[in-house]
């Protein structure tokens, strides 16, 4: 004989959020009695004088369906029975179809004592039963829960009285306040004998029952409150029978009809005439113990065979409270918005009572002659999913009571539909502390959850691991990669002293593990949509987008809080906006493809589509990221599944819209106050050997005669002399060599190959201004080349281009020809033998004019409005005219100087400029002259720079690929998100 055990556990306290009633305990009582497998005709046949007295003072019928008519599959077995019983609701609803219990869905679908603790924290619950599928997957709110797994009739037999014994002692606390009661012998032998009236097994089966029910309805009237306790017992049972079985039974009345009895003071004294169903059971109990019955829970079940009076749980309709709630989930999915189904619009009173295509739905007052309600009742509206009974019930009497419409327009997103998710969405809910479990086992509150789960799946953790095991699967999972020899050694004798100890401390080497970060931030990436190109069809290299991968792998491994990660992310160069790293964060924003090409178009109608692609990206991205909603599905609608108005997605995008991709120049503060004390200390010195070398250069121009009469130059803003590096000798705009490109004799070296060089973005807005260089030709007959560039993110440029259109002339080049002109000049014929000065001046009023040595080249004129440069989104290239390494639009030959004004230089100033660098004494020249003495000082002064521009160097920004932000364009909701087709102006706002 099997050892009979009875074990109480503590429940799970409810994780589900409701408001409370008032008072923490119900102020009725409750007594389920569940009687497996017990036929209703068999129950009449049998002496049952305890039942019969229950029925005495109630009511009953013998006519209850486990199937509904809105529900019929072939769930005739317990498990979808004792669900659909406890729960309310039909299989398709609670999921459970067999008595595996897989694809229960008791979290949307709580069983009755769920909802009782919900309402009634306090209340004392218990359950006694000998099936243990019910008490593993169904009761588990129970405060007392006393089980007995069982096998065979006899077994059953001996169990029920057992359970009887420990319901009784539990009915017998004065604060007990609701028991489920199971009983299982009829079902065994039924099995056994047959389910029928002439089976003397199954009746005696079913009176041996009515003893123990009246031992738990004498426990109940031994109570010495208990009239005023006001209890009502309730007993039925999950299915009838038809020879040994019941399986496959919904087109079998004597396994489909069962029955329902419902007693005590609170129950109706005449017979019950309705159609009754299982599910009756949960709501019948819930509004006895007063407990709403909210639209939202979509029973199925409705109270019957209560008294009138008996009836807490019924109170005035509510539209805001319970009609719109139906309204919402159930019918504006087709009736609202701009072309509802049949011309009916249910979001406003106004539209509700003009009507559609088949009249005014409703009459106040009048359910039978609105045809809202007929429509409802005849099972035509909804179509696929008919209001529970409970929701056609409160439509009727609001219908009855005058259907009153508080409140304006119905919000049509905030609740839940079948077709999409409300405001009201699990997800969209705050988070919740909760208490966790108290469970045996748990050494923390995780493991409390984690086995709080497994037990209610009837599962037992898996076998503790080895210690091998555990520091292999912990170093794969917090660093990606396998222990070490030594660290396996050094855990095994950690492990031996004190295991837990050990365990803890490698979970701290691991997270204290540089590769932690590199493990962890691989995941974040992915979500990102990182990358170190562009995307698109050219694909280019971002050399700098590492800077902010680097940046994410050092937030994980410092243990950064997660909302500074998403903030400094999100907006960083706001927070900290001279703060490398917070800028570096923004990095998150431009990580994803990038169409550049497409920034370039001639139509501005494509270039615009292509800007709001890519504001889509980062809607789409910032959302998915940090909200786990595709936002950007409402670019060109409302979104399909989501509570997010087309409106919203557009002042997101407004909120995100001077967003660039780019790169961008940052530096600390502190090396910020430094490069200005070095840049003066490195002048000093320069000032110096300024000074010494000018007094060769007058020696030499005496010698030379040549002293006088040069005229005054005007200073540039930037000046690149190429004698030893590209650094700008009078500003901060140095340059840096790609591949390919090369300083030699104090001039650099372009091959037309993929060497060319260029500036870091400049933080400044340029206008107006002058481009100068002295330049000599490999070769006359090249083509599309540029000696220098003013270029900008967004792929505009000017330059000073070479034989791009004409052979062998010069011309201003720019983005797809805007401010080019063709100039009437003779052909190039000296360039390749000899160093010539190019200069190119951009007025304010868009007038361009060309230089060669000095002289005018070509007429000036006006094509197209002048370009602006912007902050942060523009720099100067020398050898090559636009885009990225390519021989068609790079120059061959040797740059020996370049200069760049923010002003339009004159005729005047130009010629000066030609004249200077003309009559100027060389540099080797110079050194040649220079004393025994003059080449110490000079020696020294050299070294001294030399020192000062290695600490300047080492000081240096540098440049990151990251959020290079512009004032943001108007913001429009845009119809079909086309922006061709403007509507609404919007502001920026979040979601």
């Amino acid at each position: 004989m099997n050892q009979i055990s009875a074990s109480c556990v503590v429940a799970l306290a409810s994780l589900l959020s409701s408001a409370l009633i008032a008072d923490d305990v119900p102020s009725g009582r409750l007594l389920l009695i569940g009687i497996d497998g017990c036929r209703p005709d068999a129950l009449e046949s049998a002496q049952t004088p305890h039942i019969d007295a229950l029925i005495r003072n109630g009511c009953w019928t013998k006519t209850t369906q486990i199937l509904g008519e809105r529900y019929g599959k072939n769930d005739t077995i317990s498990g979808p029975g004792w669900s659909s019983f406890l729960t309310g609701v039909w299989a398709d609803r609670h999921g459970v179809h067999d008595n595996t219990f897989e694809g229960r869905k008791f979290d949307e679908y709580p069983h009755l004592f769920q909802r009782i603790r919900q309402a009634y924290p306090k209340a004392l619950l218990g359950s006694f039963v000998d099936w243990a599928p019910i008490d593993r997957f169904i009761v588990q709110d129970a405060d007392v829960r006393v089980v007995l797994p069982s096998e065979g009739a006899d077994q059953y037999a001996r169990h029920d009285k057992v359970l009887a014994r420990s319901a009784v002692e539990f009915l017998s606390k004065p604060d007990a306040h609701a028991a489920m009661v199971y009983f299982g012998a009829t079902d065994e032998t039924g099995h056994a004998g047959g389910f029928h009236p002439n089976v003397p097994e199954y009746i005696s089966a079913i009176e041996q029952t009515d003893a123990l029910v009246g031992e738990l309805i004498d426990a109940v009237n031994n109570r010495p409150n208990s009239k005023q306790e006001n209890w009502l017992v309730v007993v039925s049972t999950d299915h009838g029978g038809k020879n040994k079985g019941h399986s496959d039974g919904h087109s079998v009345p004597e396994i489909r009809t069962t029955f329902l009895i419902v007693s005590g003071n609170a129950a109706q004294k005449t017979p019950i005439t309705q159609q009754t169903y299982v599910v009756d059971v949960a709501a019948t109990a819930l509004a006895h113990l007063g407990i709403a019955i909210r639209p939202e829970w979509k029973l199925d079940g409705r109270r019957v065979g209560l008294n009138p009076t008996d009836n807490k749980s019924e109170r005035k309709v509510s539209f805001r409270e319970d009609v719109a709630p139906i309204l919402t989930s159930k019918c504006l999915e087709c009736h609202s918005g701009v072309a509802p189904e049949g011309g009916l619009n249910l979001t406003s009173r106004a539209l509700a009572f003009k009507g559609g295509e088949n009249g005014i739905p409703l009459h106040p007052g009048k359910p039978t002659e609105s045809l809202l309600w007929n429509r409802i009742h005849n099972n035509e509206m909804p179509p696929e999913h008919p209001l529970t009974t409970v929701e056609r019930d409160i439509i009727k009497r609001w219908i009855a009571s005058g259907a009153n419409w508080e409140g304006g327009e119905i919000d049509r997103f905030g609740k839940t539909t079948a077709n999409r998710a409300g405001s009201d969405w699990w997800s969209l809910q705050p988070l919740q502390s909760t208490t966790p479990p108290g469970v045996a086992g748990a050494k923390n509150p995780i493991d409390a959850f984690v086995r709080a789960r497994l037990n209610s799946k009837g599962l037992k953790p898996s076998p503790r691991a080895t210690p091998e095991v555990l520091i292999r699967r912990l170093s794969f999972d917090l660093t990606g990669l396998p222990p070490s020899p030594s660290q396996v050694t050094e855990f095994l004798a950690a492990w031996q002293k004190d295991a837990d100890s050990a365990a803890e401390g490698l979970v701290d080497q691991l997270l204290a593990s540089p590769h932690f970060g590199e493990r962890w931030g691989r995941h974040w990436l992915d979500v990102v949509r990182f990358g170190e190109s562009q995307g698109f069809e050219r694909d280019k290299l971002r050399s700098n987008s590492w800077y902010y991968r680097d940046w994410v792998i050092d937030a994980l491994n410092s243990d950064m809080p997660y909302d500074e990660f998403a903030r400094r992310q999100l907006a960083g160069d706001v927070i900290g906006p001279e703060d490398p790293a917070y800028i570096t964060a923004t990095g998150f924003l431009v990580a994803g493809p990038w169409d550049e090409v497409g920034q370039s178009q001639r139509s501005q109608t494509m270039k615009a589509i292509v800007r709001q692609d890519e504001i889509e990206d980062y809607v789409g991205t910032i959302s998915q990221t940090f909200l786990g909603l595709t936002v950007n599905c409402a670019r060109c609608h409302d979104h399909k599944f989501d509570p997010i108005l087309q409106k919203e997605y557009y002042q997101l995008a407004a909120a995100v819209g001077g967003v660039r991709h780019g790169q961008r120049s940052v530096n600390t503060e502190e090396n910020r106050q430094q490069l200005i004390v070095l840049k003066r200390r490195i002048r000093e010195v320069q000032d110096k050997i300024s000074q010494l070398e000018q007094a060769v250069r007058n020696r030499l121009l005496k010698e030379q005669e040549q002293r006088e009469n040069l005229p005054k130059r005007v200073r540039p803003i930037a000046r690149w002399d190429f004698e030893s590096d590209l650094r700008d000798s009078i500003g901060e705009l140095h340059a840096t060599q790609h591949p390919d490109a090369t300083i030699e004799d104090g001039r650099l070296v372009l091959n037309g190959g993929k060497g060319y060089a260029a500036t870091h973005h400049q933080s400044f807005l340029l206008g107006e201004k002058t481009i100068e260089a002295w330049v000599k030709l490999d070769g006359l007959d090249q083509k599309a080349g540029a000696a220098i560039s003013v270029h900008s993110t967004d792929n505009e440029f000017d330059a000073i281009v070479y034989a791009e259109r004409k052979p062998r002339r010069w011309m201003a080049g720019s983005d797809f020809f805007k401010r080019t002109t063709d100039l009437s000049v003779p052909a190039e014929d000296t360039a390749d033998n000899e160093f010539i000065h190019m200069a190119i001046t951009y007025a304010t009023d868009g007038t361009i004019s060309c230089y060669r040595n000095g002289k005018p080249y070509g007429k000036p004129y006006r094509k197209a409005p002048m370009s602006l440069f912007h902050p942060n989104m523009w720099y100067v290239m020398f050898g090559i005219r636009t885009g990225g390494p390519n021989p068609k639009n790079q120059l061959r030959g040797w740059l020996e100087a370049a200069q760049l004004y923010d002003r339009a230089l004159t005729s005047e100033q130009i010629e000066a400029s030609w004249l200077c660098e003309k009559a100027a004494v060389t540099h080797d020249s110079i050194l040649a002259a220079l004393t025994p003495d003059e080449v110490k000082r000079r020696t020294a002064l050299t070294r001294a720079i030399a020192n000062l521009k290695a600490e300047q160097k080492r000081r240096e920004a540098w440049t990151i690929y990251a959020n290079v932000p512009r004032p943001p364009d108007t913001a429009f909701v845009l119809k079909r998100g086309n922006p061709a087709t403007p509507g609404p102006m919007v502001s920026p706002a979040g979601i």
